[in-house]
């Protein structure tokens, strides 16, 4: 069950303390994962603005890789001890 009071309050204190700038940027991150509780907009705060945002995908990337020697599995097994 969600308590609108407490979460308006938390939400006021939490711009209070990151300024507004910060706080509707961290309010639109929570809205746009479905996250609606004040925690998540609490820890959208803390984690700063370093976090990834999600964006439309691009062209593929295509690189050459260089051509290798082809190797057994075997050559991979751990060696056992006994």
């Amino acid at each position: 069950m969600t308590s609108l009071k407490s979460d308006l309050e938390v939400l006021v204190r939490l711009e209070r303390a990151h300024g507004r700038d910060a706080f509707l940027r961290a309010l639109a991150r929570a809205i746009d994962f479905g996250r609606y509780r004040a925690h998540d907009v609490e820890s959208i705060l803390l984690a700063g603005d370093g976090v990834a945002r999600p964006t439309q995908a691009g062209r593929a990337l295509i690189v050459e890789l260089p051509v290798v020697e082809r190797r057994s599995l075997s050559d991979y097994a751990l060696e056992v001890n006994s």
